[in-house]
């Protein structure tokens, strides 16, 4: 998650990630982190590629190339802290989501019985 700007639920193992020579670049692992399913927030640190950049890697900008990631401390989060940083996340650059998706938000953080349950419940709104 980059709060403010982008989230999104990753269902493989962070050894697993993967990304584009230009999003690496480009920054999309800077100010970002991760929950895992107990609701733990990791701030990650640095990505790097994981393999040296083959030449189709490096002419064809689609192409996903596994990247190595490294995090900070984990810092404990309530399903209601999670919930806010979503929603701070859909209101940006003065683009606010409708309160139906905010209340939405809410329900699930209420309603959820585990940060991985929230979490899923998260991947399935549309804003």
């Amino acid at each position: 998650m980059r709060e403010g700007v982008s989230f999104w639920v990753e269902r493989r193992t962070v050894t697993a990630w993967a990304t584009t020579k230009q999003a690496l670049a480009d920054g999309c692992f800077s100010r970002t982190f991760a929950y895992d399913a107990t609701g733990t927030r990791w701030p990650i640190l640095d990505a790097t590629f994981a393999r040296d950049l083959s030449l189709l890697d490096q002419v064809l900008p689609w192409r996903l190339v596994p990247v190595a990631v490294s995090f900070g401390q984990p810092i404990p989060q309530s399903q209601e802290a999670i919930a806010d940083c979503v929603i701070k996340t859909l209101d940006f650059d003065g683009h606010e989501y409708s309160p139906l998706v905010e209340d939405q938000i809410r329900r699930c953080a209420r309603s959820a019985s585990s940060p991985r349950e929230l979490i899923e419940k998260l991947a399935g709104i549309d804003g």
